[in-house]
């Protein structure tokens, strides 16, 4: 008996100061176990946008890129809900119905598209309205993505009073992606180049290891191994070799995912928690 205590002991020691890391693992959520509520701003009677440069309107432009938004996030497996209002009877009404839907959906987070105009037209660039701390970590992601493509920073933006950031229950954001009647900004913009940009900084806020590369010994993205060693508490020296693989292994046995070595989707997942 004297001679399997220690066993025992080490047994119970290595269980206990497991838990917290098993405990993360369990949170990983997939993009399949995500549901997002997709508003196509205005394109409504009673709600239409705003008219811009050489008649191009709001309306056309939320709706090409909202759809190309619902798309892409089927196609990067999230479970997406159209929140678009059927007949409304004044404006007020519409946004009753978009926001009721996305309530009774169940949804986990809103995203609201718009495109921007300004008063005497000398407006440009993007801004993303948020109401809450989940909201403003969504903005800022899908903010820096848009601003990536040329887009002048706005900023992010606290805003309790529209009626979805209101009166939604789950984190949303409300996006204007761009100035309808900024002649740089429709000269620049693109629909596709727009839906993925906003599909990306969702996803790297939902999914966060999505854009992460898969690493194993003899990568040579060295700035991408240097973080991975960083949040495995190694030296980080930016070359995976054996030292890096052995820290990547133990990682894995320690949350029960698939032991090779190898710091994939999986495993990325679990170190961003």
């Amino acid at each position: 008996m004297k001679k399997r205590l220690p066993l025992l002991f080490v047994f119970i020691f290595g269980f206990v100061f497991s838990m917290p890391a098993l405990a993360r693992a369990a949170k990983v959520t997939p993009a399949s176990a995500i549901t997002i509520a997709v508003d196509i701003g205005h394109n409504a009677a009673y709600d239409s946008g705003k008219v811009g440069v050489k008649g191009i309107t709001e309306d056309w432009c939320t709706k090409t890129v909202g759809n190309l938004v619902k798309a892409k996030l089927k196609a990067l497996g999230y479970q997406v809900v159209d929140c678009s209002p059927v007949n409304p009877t004044s404006e007020r009404n519409s946004l009753q119905q978009r926001t009721n839907k996305a309530n009774a959906s169940g949804a986990d987070y809103l995203i609201s598209i718009h495109f921007n105009a300004s008063k005497y037209g000398s407006g440009y660039g993007t801004e993303v309205y948020y109401a809450g701390d989940s909201g403003k970590k969504l903005a800022s992601s899908v903010q820096s993505q848009i601003t990536a493509l040329g887009y002048a920073d706005r900023g992010i933006k606290y805003k309790d009073t529209y009626y979805l950031l209101r009166n939604s229950v789950m984190p949303a954001i409300l996006i204007e992606c761009a100035f309808v009647d900024s002649a740089s900004d429709m000269k620049r913009f693109n629909a596709e180049s727009m839906a993925s940009a906003i599909c990306r900084g969702i996803n790297s806020q939902l999914n966060p290891s999505s854009d992460k590369p898969v690493l194993r010994r003899g990568s040579t993205d060295h700035s991408a191994v240097s973080y991975l060693q960083s949040l495995l508490g190694v030296d980080s020296d930016g070359i995976f070799g054996p030292r890096t693989e052995n820290a990547v292994i133990n990682f894995q046995k320690r949350l029960g995912i698939m032991v090779d070595g190898v710091a994939g989707q999986q495993t990325w997942r679990n170190l961003l928690k």
